[in-house]
């Protein structure tokens, strides 16, 4: 799920923060891509084409490619 693959990406690419609730119980969330400036961003969405090429064997366009709309057409339902 897109949603599932987002807090997987920011956690392996971005890291985490750890946050104690009433000073006692240890929390661990991801950082957020929110804060993130476009510089920031394009490194973090490149990491993440990178990762999809080497690890899964897929290649994620960028939208201004050649081949974006086949790519999303063709993509659409599996997410």
């Amino acid at each position: 799920h897109k949603d599932t693959l987002h807090e997987y990406f920011k956690q392996h690419f971005l890291g985490v923060d750890e946050r104690f609730v009433f000073n006692k119980y240890q929390i661990i969330v991801p950082k957020s891509t929110t804060g993130l400036d476009t510089k920031q961003m394009t490194d973090y969405l490149e990491r993440i084409q990178q990762f999809a090429n080497t690890e899964l064997g897929v290649v994620l366009p960028n939208p201004e490619d050649r081949y974006w709309d086949e790519f999303v057409e063709h993509y659409e339902n599996h997410i």
